[in-house]
């Protein structure tokens, strides 16, 4: 079978190789794949929004004039391509690729492409849509330099939601090989399984993209993952991860990351069922433009740092007596029955609650919100 050539440039910026070329959007997409996480061993793309890449399809299809200037990036193996290039000199060569083989994972360009997808159904003289094309040259045992270029690039030109790129980090991690802690690995995933669940209070509740101002969420995921790091050690206390088959390592974390969210979110139910009044189902469009539902009232300590680390603490007691099950959530909840702690008291600036935001709080914080007598409460 006949192989496509194309004209590339190689150029180095730092430590990083890269090749610079134009080609047609039907050989970009015949030849490349996006790594979507949960569905790629490597994945760290979200799944494609309609909403952004229909939008690229209408423009393209409506302005006869449509340009599409800014690169498409792609990643490849740098020993494989290399060896596909018929070098000119030190920096110009031919690149040959043959047909259907999948060389090249997209970094940044997905939604552009998907909409040049949408435009061909319409007119097929998009196939042949010029595009400028940068390819990040990397080694197989460097993957994450290729996953801190998709961050870099998002985070510092566009919105970003910043979950998955901390997720893909940790399982890159895993498939490298490398020292990393597994526990938390386990807490990020749990968090970010209850923020992703539409129908559960921290639902867009936990703010991952700590650096935009705009992103939806009332706790940081650095005070969430550490108020729930005690129960995934209670949970793992037996495992022995570091002798698990690389399989066995992602299927424990998923399953763990799973029961710790399911017993966060059925403990949680508890609390929304005794303090309703401190939450309320909203919608607002997050950093990708995605109408999305939240539950969180930042007028009440609730969901901040000073009620998810004392109410979180509480869960781990019952747990610490019962371990993670239904027993355990039958005795949380009693404490929050029992609870004197009324809606006004979670506002925020209360009395009972001033000054109670630090660390060392934490434990008074507790002791007001299982005390029995109102005399505790003054």
């Amino acid at each position: 079978m006949a192989s496509e050539t194309y004209k590339i440039t190689a150029y180095e910026q730092g430590n990083m190789h890269y090749l610079s070329l134009i080609m047609p959007y039907h050989a970009v997409q015949e030849h490349s794949e996006i790594l979507t996480y949960g569905k790629s061993e490597y994945g760290y793309q979200r799944t494609l929004a309609k909403i952004h890449y229909m939008k690229i399809a209408r423009y393209l299809l409506q302005d006869k004039d449509a340009i599409l200037p800014s690169a498409i990036i792609l990643g490849a193996d740098r020993a494989l391509i290399k060896s596909r290039i018929d070098w000119q000199n030190e920096e110009q060569g031919i690149l040959s690729l043959m047909p259907d083989e999948k060389l090249f994972r997209v970094v940044d360009g997905q939604h552009r492409l998907r909409g040049l997808q949408e435009a061909c159904h319409s007119d097929e003289r998009f196939k042949d849509f010029s595009l400028n094309v940068i390819i990040m040259l990397v080694e197989p045992q460097q993957r994450t330099l290729e996953l801190q270029a998709f961050s870099d690039l998002n985070a510092k030109s566009k919105r970003l939601k910043i979950d998955l790129i901390n997720l893909a980090r940790d399982n890159y991690q895993l498939l490298l090989g490398k020292d990393y802690d597994y526990r938390e690995h386990i807490a990020l995933e749990a968090s970010y399984r209850l923020k992703d669940n539409a129908d559960c209070v921290w639902s867009n509740g936990i703010k991952f993209a700590m650096n935009f101002d705009n992103a939806l969420g009332i706790v940081s995921i650095k005070v969430f993952t550490e108020s729930i790091v005690p129960l995934i050690e209670l949970q793992t206390k037996n495992s022995d991860f570091s002798s698990y088959p690389l399989e066995e390592k992602f299927s424990y974390i998923e399953t763990t990351a799973t029961q710790i969210a399911d017993f966060i979110g059925q403990a949680w139910k508890h609390i929304l069922k005794k303090w309703p009044s401190c939450f309320a189902r909203r919608f607002a469009f997050d950093m990708s433009d995605e109408l999305v539902p939240y539950f969180y009232n930042k007028k009440f300590y609730i969901q901040r740092m000073l009620g998810v680390r004392a109410l979180n603490a509480l869960l781990v007691d019952s747990a610490q007596k019962y371990g993670l099950g239904k027993d355990a959530l039958r005795d949380f909840n009693k404490k929050i029955i029992k609870s004197r702690i009324t809606t006004t008291d979670w506002l925020v600036g209360s009395i009972i609650f001033s000054g109670l935001s630090s660390e060392n709080s934490i434990k008074k914080v507790k002791r007001l919100i299982t005390s029995v007598r109102s005399e505790s409460l003054i």
